[in-house]
């Protein structure tokens, strides 16, 4: 059966390693299973994640690069202790790196008509695109993005010792008969 994917992308900055991941939608929780594991294939915590606006994140952008973030976000990269850097509305030049990498990935990584029979299969072929990508020389360097990585690597945060629970929380009440409506 022919499925549209929702696709995250991630790279780290300095040695320009990718990340891309599959779900089957857009929602908050499905964007922090993505980054948690993004962090944990990369190998730690940036001190920093640069991104646009995305209503995930995003409740208002405010004056400059002041946002009210979500309060779900805020909890999540808080856990991992990542300090948040909001583009410009409609300034794709503030992260080009990443915009590259969507156009890239739609391209190399994941391709025009991927073949998977799972989840886990088509993000674990992803995952082998990516290696394949972290092969090349990045134009001028003389290491690879890989080796790259493998020095980066060295300098990013240790991840929690646990996960962070990426479920959606929603406080409802109960009727007399201990119904709830979700």
């Amino acid at each position: 059966e022919l499925v549209t994917v929702q696709i995250l992308c991630v790279r780290l900055r300095w040695s320009h390693m990718p990340f891309v991941v599959a779900y089957p939608n857009q929602r908050q929780e499905a964007m922090f299973d993505g980054l948690q594991r993004a962090l944990a294939t990369l190998g730690g915590c940036p001190t920093r994640l640069t991104s646009d606006n995305k209503t995930q994140m995003v409740k208002k952008v405010l004056e400059g690069r002041n946002r009210q973030e979500q309060d779900a976000y805020r909890q999540f990269r808080t856990y991992f202790l990542i300090d948040s850097n909001f583009c410009n509305p409609a300034a794709g030049n503030e992260k080009g790196s990443v915009e590259n990498l969507v156009g890239f990935a739609q391209r190399n990584i994941v391709g025009p008509r991927m073949v998977a029979n799972s989840w886990t299969e088509l993000n674990e072929k992803l995952w082998q695109n990516c290696l394949v990508y972290a092969q090349r020389r990045l134009r001028g360097e003389s290491l690879t993005v890989q080796e790259r990585w493998q020095q980066e690597r060295a300098v990013l945060r240790t991840l929690p010792d646990r996960p962070y629970d990426c479920s959606r929380v929603v406080p409802v009440t109960s009727t007399g008969t201990a119904l709830v409506t979700f």
